[in-house]
């Protein structure tokens, strides 16, 4: 598999989305039971076998403001590279668990982040 996705370099925040600083320091950490802190092993721990994340390498950009649960990851898999994530601080059985929407590109991503921005999310 190739490197994981980056955003480019020029890409604006719209609120209620807000970049994560240090991914393992993250305060929506708090339900998070993993020995050792971080959102990506947070999601790793939730993830059943068959989830549509399962096996890649994932990184924690950016959470939503309005909705604590809601994280955004990006991959090294190109046909999933960005992908928003509702955790549940729990271990899932259920491969739709966490629930998890996948944009195919910055553009896909930023439409719909304007979308929440413009109170019109789908």
């Amino acid at each position: 598999m190739s490197e994981i996705y980056e955003l480019p370099k020029t890409f604006t925040w719209l609120s209620p989305w807000h970049p994560i600083e240090d991914e393992k320091s993250h305060p929506g950490l708090r339900g998070a039971s993993s020995e050792e802190p971080g959102l990506v092993k947070e999601l790793e721990r939730e993830m059943p076998q068959g989830h549509v994340l399962s096996g890649l390498s994932l990184k924690a950009i950016a959470y939503c403001s309005a909705d604590p649960e809601e994280f955004l990851f990006l991959s090294n898999d190109p046909k999933k590279p960005i992908a928003c994530v509702h955790l549940t601080w729990k271990k899932e059985t259920n491969p739709q668990w966490p629930h998890t929407d996948i944009y195919e590109s910055a553009e896909e991503w930023l439409a719909q982040m304007k979308r929440e921005h413009e109170g019109n999310a789908t």
